[in-house]
């Protein structure tokens, strides 16, 4: 039986990290807070590291996957000492700004694959990649996932330097039926044992301007490099067991 997340491949000397994502049950309430039982129950993620080295950061960040028939649900805990951001379009550059991201190849062939970004303050940016820029690719900001739903949570004050805050919180549902048109072949909700290819990463904004870029597995800079993803294995073991 397949559990836990510490499952590791490697590419080329490097570590491809996995994460068996469990079922869930229950219906989660998307608030942010990731305060549910099931949230509680679920593994955390290996800290997110630099992309180039792979080095720790000074604040941790990590994650959480969650599923049932309806959504991919994804968790971030975000530690940070000052949650800041300005933007607030739809998909405007959120990357200019403290934010996190989700890659999602579900079919993991490099190709048509989704970009989801999330900041402190709810903004949303998703777009549709054909294939990745090292190979001409573009992004295509008019695609919209309609039923997607994002809500953050923030232990500390938003947009205040006076004062030192916690961490924040990022809780994501990713309906399946608005996925499965880049990846014909795969089944959507996903089969016991499924594997996507998924990259989850962070910015973290100083006020200077200055920057800190982390990810759940190395990339070597570039966040558009879908055979660096990591794999998220579907399992159809619920996160917390049902009674009999």
């Amino acid at each position: 039986m397949l559990c836990g997340f510490c499952l590791l491949t490697s590419l080329h000397g490097q570590e491809i990290r996995q994460y068996v994502a469990k079922k869930t049950v229950a219906a989660l309430k998307i608030d942010g807070k990731l305060n549910e039982p099931e949230w509680q129950a679920a593994v955390t993620t290996e800290k997110f590291i630099t992309p180039v080295e792979g080095n720790a950061t000074r604040l941790s960040t990590q994650a959480k996957f969650l599923w049932n028939d309806t959504y991919l649900y994804i968790g971030f805990i975000c530690e940070d000492t000052d949650v800041w951001t300005t933007i607030t379009q739809r998909d405007a550059h959120l990357w200019d700004g403290e934010v996190v991201e989700i890659f999602c190849d579900p079919d993991g062939d490099g190709l048509d694959y989704l970009e989801i970004q999330v900041n402190p303050l709810g903004t949303v940016m998703d777009l549709f990649m054909k294939k990745p820029y090292s190979v001409e690719g573009k992004p295509d900001f008019s695609w919209d996932i309609k039923n997607l739903k994002a809500a953050v949570w923030i232990d500390g004050t938003i947009n205040n330097p006076n004062d030192v805050d916690s961490l924040w919180t990022c809780e994501v549902a990713l309906p399946f039926n608005e996925l499965a048109f880049a990846a014909p072949s795969q089944s959507f909700p996903p089969h016991d044992g499924d594997l996507w290819r998924m990259l989850v990463s962070r910015y973290d904004y100083a006020r200077d301007s200055s920057f800190v870029t982390s990810c759940w597995n190395q990339t070597n800079a570039n966040f558009h490099t879908p055979s660096k993803y990591g794999k998220i294995i579907f399992s159809k073991s619920t996160v917390i067991p049902i009674a009999k």
